[in-house]
This record gives structure tokens, sequence and C-alpha cells, in this order.
């Protein structure tokens, strides 16, 4: 709980910190990055992780091998879930058992044809809800691993969230 609850501090710190400018944006970013420092430490055991803060992105390595990225925007390093390559990624949460995508700019033709494939690969307790601008999709797959996908047609956005079997 303490961990989800630290991860979920950073990820917002992490938002927000990416508004301002100049050299307050600066300072602040410095002193936004200590803090998440301090409070991930403290979180995880008291100085058992890594953490690397990279631009928007931040990265955990625990003393187990375990890790955790959060605000990359590229494509995580999965391989549970088909990639989506179209759209802008705008941020992402990832271990190697979970993932939470957000991605901007997408067209809902290829949102429609990522969709098909989701629904190809993860066709197990499939649900299809389709209103006034969203369309989600979950599923699962043989091996248990799960998917869900929210498309908001007006914004283009799309939200990918999977977890490993096990995840």
């Amino acid at each position: 709980m303490r961990k989800a609850a630290a991860v979920l501090l950073v990820f917002l710190l992490v938002f927000s910190s990416l508004s301002g400018c100049g050299i307050k944006k600066k300072i602040s970013n410095k002193l936004s990055e200590k803090l998440m420092e301090n409070v991930l430490e403290q979180a995880l055991g008291g100085g058992d992780a890594d953490i690397d803060f990279d631009g928007g992105k931040i990265s955990i390595k625990g003393k187990e091998g375990e890790s955790l990225v959060i605000g990359a925007d590229k494509w995580p390093d999965i391989n549970f879930i088909p990639e989506f390559k179209k759209g802008k990624i705008v941020s992402s949460l990832y271990d190697d058992k979970t993932a939470v995508i957000i991605i901007e700019e997408v067209k809902q033709k290829d949102f429609e044809d990522y969709l098909k494939k989701i629904k190809n690969d993860f066709p197990e307790d499939g649900n299809n809800f389709d209103s006034e601008g969203y369309i989600f999709y979950e599923g699962k797959n043989s091996r248990g691993d799960t998917i869900s996908v929210k498309y908001e047609v007006s914004g283009e956005s799309l939200m990918i969230s999977a977890a490993k079997n096990g995840g």
C-alpha cells in the first residue's frame, strides 16, 4: 500500500512539475526531484532503490531487480501487448508486469484497426462498450494477460492498461 501511494504521489508530482517556465521551472523541478527522491526512498525502505530522473521520466530499480518507469514518452519496454504505433505517447507507467500508456492525436480509424488486433489477441472475457464519444474494450488472452483500451473520440486520446498474468 505504501508503495502504491508513493508511486501515485510521484506520478502527480511529475505532471505538476511539467508546468511553468524559465528559472522558476528549473528550481521547481530540482526541488520536486529531490522531494520525490526522498519520498520514494522512504516508501521503498530507506534507500534500497536506485532512482534516476531523466527529463519527465523517472526510473526506479529495486534492490531485487524490480523496476518501474513513470512518465516516459515512448512505447514501454514490454512484450505482452501489441504496440500501438500511431499518435503521440504523452505518458506511460510500467514495470515488468503492468503498463498504463496514454496516447494523444489518435485518429479513430487507427484506433479501430488496433482494436481489431486487441480483440483478436485478447478474446476471452471480452467486454465492449461504445457510448457517447467513448469506446472501451477489455479482454484476456489464453495466457491470462489482460488489457483494457479506452478511446475518447472527440479528444482523439487513447489509454491502454495491461497486466501480464500474475501482474
